[in-house]
């Protein structure tokens, strides 16, 4: 990316150049704290037809520097990356399948070399340090248990934990790849198109150092439904109003008007908002 998009995104991430690995983590902490991970953007793109975005880093932060929004895995992989590379790390892409018995999802993350082994900087996922990817690695975040371990054939499964006040939810992806590049990227971009996040509805993910903050519709679409979720527990607050809702994730106005586009809320008569509610499984 040009020079001056990479000093932009810094300046609004709120750190310092990254030059080594203490430098890596700060940068990697910010950008889940203030970039979403969410749905918005590529439920546009498949309305309209076109390429989920994620192939292009530059277009991903010049979208987040002027909206707020952020995106889906790919996207995040790419412009965390190239924002990485710009201060000289190398990175690589990884690349895990969810394994899930009615779907096919991939998901991506970036690896930042260090020596002779990875590490793993996941926005989806947030792991608060930079997770080794090697068996029994755990992350450090709070509220969002993740981590790698051996499935006793040989293989590394990409293991997450949803901590709530109604379940405790165990996802668990098989790693196929930590070698994977920008081209492998942009392909699994074209793939995105069929498989993994559909986009249906609202949803927008970020963590602070001890929370995971996320925004989903209500069931019945009425609202879009504001958690925060701690190692203490979790609260919940209903918000009717789309420019309120969408403010709190750190949205600018621009980010509503996507999502009408996008289908993701309506404008009924009479002044009523429905949120597209997440499709009932059966």
């Amino acid at each position: 990316m040009a020079d001056d998009l990479v000093e932009q995104m810094i300046g609004r991430l709120g750190v310092t150049p990254p030059v080594d690995l203490a430098g890596v983590a700060d940068l990697y902490r910010a950008w889940c704290q203030q970039v979403p991970f969410d749905s918005i953007s590529k439920a546009l793109a498949l309305r309209e037809g076109r390429l989920p975005p994620g192939g292009d880093p530059a277009e991903f932060c010049r979208q987040w520097l002027t909206t707020g929004l952020g995106g889906t895995c790919w996207g995040h992989t790419s412009a965390l990356a190239a924002v990485l590379e710009a201060f000289g790390a190398r990175c690589r892409v990884g690349l895990d399948r969810f394994l899930v018995e009615a779907d096919v999802d991939f998901h991506s993350f970036t690896v930042v070399e260090d020596g002779g082994s990875g590490l793993a900087l996941d926005v989806t996922h947030g792991s608060g340090d930079p997770l080794p990817i090697e068996p029994g690695a755990e992350g450090t975040h709070p509220a969002y248990p993740v981590g790698f371990v051996d499935d006793g054939d040989g293989r590394l499964l990409h293991r997450f934990l949803r901590m709530s006040r109604a379940t405790r939810e165990v996802g668990t992806y098989a790693l196929l790849s930590t070698h994977l590049d920008a081209a492998d990227l942009r392909t699994f971009c074209e793939v995105s198109r069929t498989y993994g996040m559909r986009s249906r509805n609202i949803y927008s993910r970020r963590y602070t150092t001890t929370e995971m903050i996320d925004l989903r519709p209500a069931e019945d679409g009425s609202a879009l439904v504001l958690r925060h979720v701690s190692a203490d527990g979790e609260t919940e607050k209903h918000l009717t109003d789309p420019e309120e809702a969408l403010a709190t994730m750190g949205y600018g106005s621009a980010a509503v008007d996507v999502a009408l586009r996008a289908g993701l809320i309506e404008r009924r008569p009479g002044g009523a908002v429905y949120f597209t509610p997440r499709p009932t499984r059966g």
